[in-house]
């Protein structure tokens, strides 16, 4: 018996449809596998995540006259990382503004493998409801 059938699907289109949900096809469908190990994971333990990152999260550059620049880098910050680097042509004016932010990611190595956990967990709901719901629906 496959495991679609034992999980009382017994209908030979939607064993077809959630075979083809399977993590090992690769893709989106790794979500799955991603959500199961989470809901797997010990739930005496602390969840695996480390905090914070730092987030660039939008640079605005109003005016800015330069001879050379680096960046900006937007996205997760490592400590130590530059996140904008230049040289301001002498006597110019500078107007800009950096915000950044803080968040939360997983551990590296599974199941978050180093990603935010709010990008990893809307990731996996949005797919559920795109992708995995839909064509469920008339089985329901």
């Amino acid at each position: 018996m496959s495991p679609v059938t034992e999980v009382g699907v017994s209908s030979p289109a939607a064993q077809a449809i959630i075979e083809g949900l399977q993590p090992y096809h690769g893709g989106d469908h790794t979500l799955l596998n991603t959500l199961q190990t989470l809901d797997n994971f010990d739930k005496h333990r602390y969840p695996p995540v480390v905090v914070p990152i730092g987030v660039m999260q939008s640079a605005r550059i109003g005016h800015l006259s330069v001879t050379s620049m680096q960046g900006p880098v937007l996205g997760r910050v490592k400590d130590g990382a530059v996140v904008m680097r230049f040289t301001p042509t002498p006597g110019s004016v500078v107007d800009m503004g950096l915000q950044m932010g803080i968040g939360v990611t997983f551990a590296d190595g599974p199941p978050g493998k180093g990603e935010p956990v709010l990008d990893v967990m809307t990731a996996i709901r949005d797919y559920i409801r795109d992708q995995v719901l839909p064509p469920l629906v008339s089985y329901s």
